[in-house]
């Protein structure tokens, strides 16, 4: 299982400020004695988390447990001063990164739940994010713009990206690639690292700096950080490619972390303490106060309806923050199928649209017939606690009934020499055909699909075809009754 880690944020933020709902998220906040602050954390199953920063005294690095939501006592890590980042390659591993007393760079293996010795990354001061594309390969970035390689717990040597001066947080996509995300001098960065090996820097246009990433498929992940001109910024990355910045309702995002294709959550500051913003198929939704904090700097996903996230509160604690996601679900009633969305309760989601043949949508509403109408395809709606099912209606619209040059008739065949020489049953036989076939178009209209309306019309020309061919139709009589080929 791929599980993603986030780093902190690395400035300093006196821009502008956007105020979040005044609401609390589905929450609950735990103060972790013994820690000073929190910085990252990363989930090894639906029921185990790893949380990690530094002690009250900020002289050791820690580890904190997380069991089905409850955070454990802190555990001082040896050899280490602050521990920044963590990711789980597998059930019973995770890799965390950091930096030791000299300023250097460490990365510390910790096996079911237990951290092992502090290792040194040569070559680097700082270590602030790692992830894992597989059980034994995970790379580790640092504010000085490198990428060092982790291979079964052991850190290789760092590998310097070009136009990146310091590099925040990772995230894997796919066992062979990752997005980097930091920022140069003027602006945030991404940079892809395929198989290893990191390729140059990609500056994200308004923005001035990019804090965590969570890939939530193959192809795409989401950055977060802040704008140049101040409030967060959310940046979809597709196949490597940064998209533009899209404002948040937050003053920076520090993390992010995704528990669908299609759903992930973002942390960190707002003007009252540390928020929760959803985002969905890319576009962030409203910002969500978490009481008992000033910042979240961390958010892992353990499961499709639960997050983790930590951080610190006022008084300058460690705290993790149990996020319970509420689902909306889509019933369509006929139209094209729409996956759930989930966030926490009193966050916003944009409303998907949906497609029914010779329908149009009359957009979601709470219940299948009737009910209220809550929008339409892009509007905002707001969870409610405990989720919601909204159901699509739609009003039926005409169909373009088929373009015939002549339907065919009796007096088509009774013309001919052949009908002429037939006995009367002969003819009465084949009058009944003729009244048949014609009325295989009597169904088609409104009421029927496109493809059904097709259908039978492909029938009435193969009859007219076959007529022509045992020669009760003449050419001419035949080319008369085609259908307009348009129409099929």
């Amino acid at each position: 299982m791929l599980v993603v880690a986030v780093s902190l944020s690395v400035a300093s933020f006196g821009a502008l400020v956007l105020r979040p709902s005044p609401v609390s998220a589905s929450t609950s906040t735990q103060v972790v004695s013994g820690t000073q602050v929190l910085q990252g954390v990363a989930c090894s199953s639906a029921t185990i988390c790893e949380a990690v920063g530094t002690n009250s005294a900020s002289t050791e690095g820690t580890l904190v447990l997380i069991t089905n939501g409850i955070a454990g006592s802190a555990q001082v890590v040896s050899g280490t001063a602050v521990l920044y980042g963590v990711a789980c390659p597998s059930a019973t591993t995770c890799e965390a990164v950091g930096i030791n007393s000299s300023d250097q760079g460490v990365v510390v293996t910790i096996t079911n739940g237990v951290a092992g010795s502090a290792q040194a990354a040569s070559g680097t001061l700082y270590l602030y994010g790692v992830a894992c594309s597989s059980a034994t390969t995970c790379e580790a970035v640092s504010n000085e713009g490198v990428v060092v390689p982790i291979t079964s717990g052991t850190p290789g040597s760092a590998v310097a990206v070009s136009g990146a001066p310091a590099l925040n947080g990772v995230a894997c996509s796919s066992a062979t690639t990752c997005e980097a995300v930091g920022f140069n001098s003027s602006e945030g960065v991404v940079v892809p690292i395929t198989s290893g090996t990191p390729g140059s820097a990609v500056a994200v246009s308004g923005t001035a700096d990019l804090s965590g990433v969570a890939c939530s498929s193959a192809t795409t992940c989401e950055a977060v950080g802040y704008l140049s001109s101040g409030g967060a910024a959310v940046v979809p990355i597709t196949s490597g490619t940064p998209g533009s910045a899209v404002l948040s309702g937050a003053a920076v995002l520090n993390g992010v972390a995704c528990s669908s294709a299609i759903t992930c959550e973002a942390v960190g500051q707002g003007s009252s303490g540390g928020v929760v913003v959803p985002i969905t198929s890319g576009t962030p939704g409203s910002a969500v106060a978490v009481s008992g904090t000033a910042d979240l700097y961390g958010v892992a996903c353990p499961s499709a309806t639960t997050c983790e996230a930590v951080g610190e509160n006022s008084s300058v604690e460690g705290v993790v923050v149990l996020i319970a996601n509420d689902t909306v679900a889509f019933v369509s009633d006929g139209g094209a199928a729409v996956a759930s969305m989930s966030g926490p309760a009193g966050s916003s989601i944009t409303l998907p649209s949906d497609t029914y043949a010779g329908h149009s949508f009359d957009g979601w509403f709470t219940a299948a017939s009737g009910g209220t109408e809550v929008g339409g395809a892009g509007s905002s709606y707001t969870i409610p606690s405990g989720g919601a099912t909204l159901y699509a209606q739609w009003t039926v619209v005409s169909l373009d009934t088929p373009t015939y040059v002549r339907t065919l008739t009796l007096s088509d065949v009774q013309s001919s020499a052949n009908y002429a020489a037939l006995t009367a049953s002969g003819k009465a036989a084949l009058n009944a055909t003729i009244n048949a076939l014609t009325s295989v178009l009597a169904p088609v209209g409104p009421h029927l699909s496109p493809a059904r309306n097709a259908a039978l019309i492909r029938i009435y020309k193969l009859e007219v075809a076959l007529l022509r061919a045992t020669r009760w139709l003449t050419s001419a009589q035949a080319a008369t009754l085609t259908v307009d080929a348009s129409e099929l």
